[in-house]
């Protein structure tokens, strides 16, 4: 969890202090670690669609979970 928020937060120039505190701030009626689980799993699944997006139907292939 600590090495995605890493690289998040060196992907959007920013400290890993940064962006939790972002999380916690768009909060609401959870934990902060709930929200930072979701908040990592929603940037890498938004990642995954602009990379099928940008390679297009054909070659976007299988998904790795098989759904």
């Amino acid at each position: 969890m600590w090495a995605a928020l890493n690289d998040i937060a060196v992907e959007r120039g920013k400290t890993v202090h940064d962006v939790i505190l972002e999380i916690h701030r768009a909060r609401i009626g959870t934990s902060l670690t709930a929200a930072i689980r979701v908040f990592i799993v929603e940037h890498y699944r938004e990642a995954l669609r602009r990379c099928r997006k940008e390679k297009g139907p054909a070659e976007a292939g299988p998904s790795l979970l098989g759904l």
